[in-house]
């Protein structure tokens, strides 16, 4: 039991961190040896408690798991102390792509080396509670931040920025001028709706530091849904790059996974395919029978 009430207080840690997640992405981060049946009763079992809730985004058909009021004061004191008190997402959907872009491969192979800073802890930790090369600027805050410690080079720091609707062009150049004056950020990933969007994005950009054409890549959000981090950049600095050649991450290569792209006899994983799962019951999965599938070859091949 006092394994489950640690699996349960990472969890709740987890969707405090994240703001949302799915059905899918923590069965397979926090129940993987599980079946998938037996994963969504855990699931249940803290939604009785009271702890954490699913729900309908409005208007669409996705539902995904966040934490209650219960749920949040249940692990607050785990965390430091906050400069400001909450765990509700604003906007489902937005931190819905927001986590599965940024988690991604790390959902399932946590030993990447990356470090990850959520917009959730950007926004609720005092500035000496966030890691020593997070920038502590309050003039503009990211959906995230990926970092690498590097003993041999200059480590890496990347930010994440999601645009699921437009802002004005002015808005754009003075995010600009604050990545350019905040050099210590080594790299900026945008995502996007469409190609004539990150066109565009990357004009007003280059508006307000010039130089931003080298620093700043945009990825469309159709390529991460298919290819996870193995998307392509279309415009910027890192064009016809993916994800993670930008992270500095191996490809995830998996004799029973069927999440991705056949490589011989091994499947390369896309975990972003789990983050963006919004089922509510894992046995309505559509990667279910796949699952199935990958059991019974298993049993057979220890016979």
């Amino acid at each position: 039991m006092m394994n489950h009430e640690k699996t349960y207080k990472e969890i709740l840690a987890f969707l405090w961190k994240w703001k949302v997640s799915t059905t899918a992405a923590l069965s397979a981060r926090f129940f993987a040896n599980l079946v998938p049946h037996s994963a969504y009763k855990r699931l249940r079992y803290l939604e009785k408690l009271g702890l954490i809730q699913s729900g309908n985004e409005r208007y669409l058909r996705k539902v995904t798991w966040t934490l209650t009021a219960d749920g949040f004061k249940s692990i607050v004191h785990y965390l430091p102390a906050l400069k400001e008190q909450g765990y509700k997402s604003e906007y489902i959907h937005h931190d819905s792509i927001v986590s599965a872009i940024h988690i991604g491969d790390v959902l399932i192979n946590p030993n990447t080396g990356l470090q990850l800073l959520s917009e959730q802890q950007l926004r609720r930790y005092h500035a000496d509670s966030l890691p020593d090369w997070a920038p502590k600027s309050k003039l503009h805050r990211p959906d995230g931040y990926w970092f690498r410690p590097n003993e041999r080079a200059e480590p890496l720091l990347v930010a994440l920025e999601v645009e699921l609707s437009t802002k004005v062009s002015d808005a754009y150049q003075s995010i600009a001028r604050f990545y350019a004056r905040n050099q210590n950020i080594g790299h900026i990933v945008w995502v996007c709706d469409n190609k004539s969007f990150a066109k565009r994005l990357l004009e007003n950009l280059k508006a307000g530091e010039p130089l931003a054409g080298k620093t700043h890549s945009v990825f469309i959000l159709c390529d991460i849904e298919a290819h996870g981090w193995a998307a392509t950049a279309k415009i910027g600095a890192q064009n016809g790059k993916s994800l993670r050649d930008l992270l500095g991450c191996e490809p995830i290569l998996r004799p029973e996974e069927n999440l991705g792209k056949s490589v011989g006899n091994w499947w390369e994983a896309f975990p972003v395919s789990l983050l963006l799962d919004f089922h509510k019951s894992q046995t309505n999965f559509v990667h279910y029978a796949a699952w199935l599938k990958s059991r019974k070859l298993q049993q057979y091949t220890h016979k």
